[in-house]
């Protein structure tokens, strides 16, 4: 009788224990406090490249998390990027290439709402045209591997218009030379050499031998928390050279932008392509008078001059727009990402397809 009564409260004791942990757990994913349990996780479906520095495997998935605010799967197409699989060959369809950084790939949404793939639908109801818009966006990148992207896919796919997304900072890209970015059980390394990389490697394997404890944090909320206060896992997966002691080797004189662009122009020319620059306006610190950081675009804008490139500029666009709607343009944005949202990215689609359709680009 008396081992039947121990019984019945342990098992009282372990059903209080459920029904505590799993409030907790919906108190914390309700309340999603940062950091306690903010969690960053980098795609690891990418294979390293000295060429380009990475490259996204072909027909990959793998997740995304950034913060409690985006947790998505990040798929890969058929050609190594966010977008819908894509015929190579060019039948009728106007093609319309993209190429960018991360304000392109936008790997913080689903494919279905990237800012490429609703500007693709805009253009077709409005011009009643067959039309693609293809992704070429590869994130962390600058100027000079945009141009070898461009080298790479323009014969390929043979556009009949390019577009390349400039982001504010993208030559200071530049300056980093033969950044190689890895991923080694699911960890995402960033290193320019193989001493650092060795270092990564022997921590990432001391943090392995809890890889049971790192797949609970990953899943749970109050395993984060708990893990918060003991840092038995990392609460992300992006290990960088310079928290190893690896300071890193700096370009002083990168490539000029207008260079790269006048390439970029002769490399589109070649290919009979049309080319035009959209730079991307990014996060500002929400003042009234610019709640888009209206970032000195002046570089992008002397560069286009000095190579009579076409710049389009959708800035004021933008913010007409979210002052239409009676929104605030920091709602375009994630939180704490910094990139575009999907109204980010349905307003990016908007005003891009505005300016194309005005300046008449698209014959």
């Amino acid at each position: 009788m008396a081992k039947n009564l121990v019984k019945i409260r342990l098992a009282a004791i372990a059903v209080m224990l459920v029904f505590f942990l799993g409030g907790f757990e919906v108190l914390l994913r309700f309340a999603a406090p940062i950091p306690v349990t903010g969690i960053q996780y980098a795609p690891c479906n990418l294979v390293p490249s000295k060429e380009f520095g990475a490259l996204y495997i072909p027909n990959s998935t793998d997740q995304f998390m950034r913060l409690n605010e985006i947790d998505l799967k990040f798929h890969v197409n058929n050609l190594g990027f966010h977008d819908t699989d894509r015929q190579i060959e060019k039948r009728e369809a106007f093609r319309i290439v993209v190429v960018g950084d991360s304000f392109t790939a936008s790997r913080q949404v689903k494919i279905s709402k990237t800012w490429t793939q609703k500007l693709e639908l805009i253009l077709k109801n409005r011009l009643n045209k067959p039309l693609e818009v293809i992704n070429l966006g590869l994130s962390g990148t600058g100027t000079v591997i945009h141009q070898k992207l461009l080298q790479r896919f323009s014969s390929l796919l043979k556009p009949d218009l390019i577009i390349y997304q400039y982001t504010v900072g993208n030559q200071q890209d530049d300056m980093y030379p033969n950044i190689i970015k890895e991923c080694y059980r699911n960890f995402f390394m960033v290193y320019q050499n193989n001493e650092a990389r060795q270092k990564i490697l022997t921590r990432v394997r001391e943090i392995h031998r809890n890889a049971w404890w790192g797949f609970i944090v990953k899943h749970s909320y109050v395993a984060r928390a708990v893990n918060y206060y003991f840092d038995w896992w990392p609460l992300t997966n992006i290990f960088r050279q310079d928290s190893f002691g690896y300071k890193w080797t700096v370009e002083k004189s990168p490539i000029p932008v207008e260079k790269v662009l006048r390439n970029m122009q002769n490399n589109a020319l070649s290919e009979g392509s049309q080319f035009v620059i959209l730079p991307i306006p990014i996060k500002g610190l929400g003042s009234s008078s610019e709640p888009i950081a209206i970032d000195s675009y002046e570089d992008i804008e002397i560069a286009a001059k000095l190579t009579g490139i076409k710049l389009i500029d959708i800035r004021k666009e933008l913010i007409t727009t979210a002052m239409t709607k009676g929104v605030s343009t920091r709602s375009y944005f994630w939180k704490y990402d910094g990139h575009y949202n999907e109204a980010g990215n349905s307003a990016l689609a908007a005003a891009i397809a505005e300016k194309l359709i005005n300046i008449d680009i698209i014959k």
